[in-house]
């Protein structure tokens, strides 16, 4: 509906960025209905269901925030750090922002399996907390560590040869598309290595209902050491928009000094959500 909708609504009735808005949100509205229609059926183990008896527990629904905000506000300050980063790949040149843009959109495909495992990790790991089975919950996460390195080798693997295809889509010059798969090879390479140590990990975390920590480690690492490594290279190292990109693979190098530790000393293990 998405692809489909934008043809049809910015191509075909000449409604350019509006009709790629409009398009999105009527996709996702659809998926939405969907997944709640599917998540009512009754046969199902878990389902909703619209009840007379509901009742506002505000202790249970503070149980619920202690993970949901430290996530959502860590989010927030995630995005508003890429948005300064973003300002900084505007300095240096058109060149560097389509490089930039084509490199992010193809790296977004590199990670696809470990975003998709991730979604998954939480409810796993917050199975096994929830039973007090803690010797079952770092086994899962060293399988789900797992499941997400093979993931990537085949994600990475693909991407690899297919860039020069997927490069020949855009429009770019020669030097761009250079730059552009520069990037996206460095990205890969540490996609495979250190991604999952610094992305997942936070993830196994939050579902045993250590929010906190990766909130503070997430957001401290952005605004004290990301944006600033990325700020040194780029001025004082001329290093242009991969400057960017080495900052943030520098980035989930510090994560992942700090994350594994905490996985190592079970800490993490001792929280509760419910």
């Amino acid at each position: 509906m998405n692809v489909i909708g934008n043809g049809i609504l910015s191509i075909g009735l000449g409604m350019g960025v509006t009709g790629v808005a409009l398009s999105t949100v009527v996709s996702r509205i659809f998926a939405a209905v969907v997944i709640l229609s599917m998540a009512a059926r009754q046969e199902q183990p878990v389902y909703i269901t619209l009840s007379r008896n509901f009742r506002f527990s505000a202790e249970f629904i503070s149980k619920i925030l202690k993970v949901g905000l430290p996530f959502g506000f860590e989010n927030c300050l995630f995005y508003f750090g890429r948005l300064i980063l973003s300002g900084l790949v505007a300095t240096f040149g058109d060149a560097a922002i389509a490089a930039n843009s084509v490199a992010s959109t193809v790296g977004n495909f590199q990670i696809l399996p470990g975003m998709a495992i991730n979604l998954g990790a939480t409810a796993v790991i917050a199975q096994c907390i929830g039973a007090e089975d803690t010797e079952q919950a770092v086994y899962y996460a060293k399988k789900i560590l797992g499941y997400v390195w093979a993931g990537h080798l085949v994600s990475v693997g693909v991407i690899h040869f297919a860039t020069p295809l997927i490069l020949t889509v855009y429009s770019i010059s020669p030097d761009t598309a250079l730059l552009a798969r520069e990037a996206i090879w460095w990205h890969g390479l540490f996609i495979i290595t250190i991604w999952p140590l610094a992305s997942t990990l936070p993830v196994i975390f939050r579902g045993a209902g250590d929010a906190r920590f990766p909130m503070v480690v997430g957001t401290a690492s952005m605004f004290l050491f990301r944006i600033e490594i990325a700020f040194v290279l780029g001025t004082f190292f001329d290093m242009g928009m991969m400057s960017v990109w080495w900052s943030m693979f520098l980035d989930w190098v510090l994560k992942t000094a700090i994350y594994v530790p905490r996985f190592c000393s079970r800490k993490w293990t001792k929280k509760r959500v419910i």
